[in-house]
């Protein structure tokens, strides 16, 4: 069961931030865990080849229409690698928030994030416990 696919649907948006994670994350766990540094990537690549037009249009966030969305499919493991990748960026992005010698514009953007990781890391988690309860 663990290596069956499963299926999320989410805003374009937040994928694009979970991308954006997982590039930190493998970045980052380069130095100390080039194993799972090299887990990051393929599962970008796959995600990029499942939504049309990702990452080839040069869209952004942004640029995505709002109601945008996208459905994902990977393994639990891969799931699961998401979830550890925002639950460790979380606090990152909180503390950069605080950093009083960042411009306030910059503080605001880390605390968004912040807050975008939890609330998307709790969709998550409830979107896989009800796919999986479907099977």
């Amino acid at each position: 069961m663990k290596d069956q696919p499963l299926a999320v649907t989410l805003p374009i948006a937040d994928w694009a931030l979970i991308d954006g994670t997982l590039n930190g994350h493998g970045a980052l766990a380069s130095f100390a865990d080039p194993a799972l540094s090299k887990r990051v990537l393929p599962i970008r690549q796959a995600v990029w080849a499942q939504v049309p037009g990702w990452p080839d249009t040069g869209a952004t966030p942004d640029t995505w229409p709002p109601e945008a969305v996208c459905t994902v499919r990977m393994d639990r493991t891969q799931w699961e690698l998401v979830l550890d990748a925002l639950s460790a960026a979380e606090p990152i992005s909180q503390l950069i928030s605080e950093d009083e010698w960042l411009p306030r514009d910059q503080r605001a953007l880390h605390s968004v994030g912040a807050t975008r990781s939890r609330e998307i890391a709790a969709d998550l988690r409830n979107a896989l416990r009800h796919t999986e309860q479907e099977r």
